[in-house]
């Protein structure tokens, strides 16, 4: 077997060397050309992979290291008898440090007079490994919690769902929350689409001092509408990531350079869930990544800070050095 993968991708050898030849390749070099005799391809959110990417190649399996796949054509791939994966939860308790983070120096700024007490309202749109992370954090500091997940609502019940927190319309969640953080993932079609799910009429609702949250993928927020809000907001997940509106950025309250999952626990749980959904489609089953699911360890010791706001003044000071900062952030 020939594996094409991504060399920023930590942990991976000499495991992946296991399965066959290995060619470890940058993200730009992940090329039509480069993945043309490749079994199988191993990747981040920087390679799309669709149509120009894979037509006329061997590719019959993609591993993305992620929890987000929509630069995988799943249509594509479906068509074509192409198995992919993505890596779903790994870093879940990484994006729920980062945005208790974001709320507590939100909180110590002096924008916002109360702290995550009982007093402050948080709104959770997407309650899936992030976003069950976030509300249980949120309970236990004696916050109410508004959910809204219509899929997963229909899926699981309401009953499931009403166990993270009261389950509210996005109307309600919208006008009520102090604040609103986004962990769902980008659909820009279906039954529940959510390009653009937090936009101006949305934002229109919201509370003036209301802090917004993006954690998940660009484009879940429409950008211009949050700058013509007036609220205050952080991003790690830009539309047209990584050229991003330079305006957006400097007038966030926290701008990033998608590191919200950039843990070291993140990281070893997205390889071995992909190693590990590579290892049945080497040996002819089915991919099912549940069982590893339940093995990994979503909790990080009690969320502890890290120097968020650094973070934030490199972006501002060097927004054209997206890319760099990223490659050359060190793991927390």
């Amino acid at each position: 077997m020939l594996i094409v993968a991504d060399k920023h991708i930590p942990y991976l050898l000499p495991r992946l060397r296991c399965f066959g030849e290995v060619q470890l390749l940058e993200p730009e070099q992940i090329t039509r050309k480069a993945v043309e005799k490749a079994d199988a391809l191993i990747v981040r959110t920087r390679t799309r992979c669709d149509v120009d990417l894979l037509s006329g190649s061997n590719v019959r399996f993609i591993g993305t290291a992620t929890i987000g796949y929509d630069h995988i054509d799943t249509i594509y791939c479906n068509r074509h008898n192409i198995v992919w994966t993505n890596a779903p939860g790994c870093n879940a308790a990484g994006v729920c440090q980062y945005v208790v983070n974001a709320v507590r120096e939100y909180e110590n700024s002096g924008l916002r007079i109360s702290k995550s007490d009982k007093s402050t309202t948080i709104g959770i749109i997407g309650v899936g490994h992030v976003g069950r992370l976030v509300a249980q954090y949120y309970k236990e500091q004696g916050c109410r919690v508004l959910v809204n997940d219509p899929p997963v609502e229909q899926q699981q019940g309401s009953d499931y769902l009403s166990s993270f927190g009261k389950v509210v319309t996005l109307k309600e969640l919208a006008s009520e929350a102090d604040i609103i953080t986004v962990h769902t993932p980008l659909n820009n079609s279906g039954d529940y689409p959510t390009h653009y799910l937090i936009n101006e009429r949305l934002l229109s609702l919201t509370k003036q001092e209301a802090l917004i949250i993006n954690a998940a993928r660009g484009g879940i927020v429409d950008e211009k509408a949050l700058l013509k809000s007036g609220r205050a907001f952080v991003l790690d997940c830009w539309e047209n990531e990584p050229e991003l509106d330079v305006e957006v950025l400097q007038r966030s309250f926290l701008g990033t350079y998608h590191i919200a999952g950039y843990t070291k626990q993140g990281k070893q749980n997205a390889t071995d869930m992909i190693l590990f959904a590579l290892g049945q489609f080497a040996s002819g089953g089915q991919v099912d990544l549940s069982p590893i699911e339940k093995t990994i360890n979503q909790h990080l010791s009690s969320y502890e800070p890290f120097d968020i706001k650094s973070i934030s003044e490199q972006l501002k000071c060097s927004p054209k050095d997206f890319e760099k900062l990223r490659k050359a952030y060190v793991l927390r």
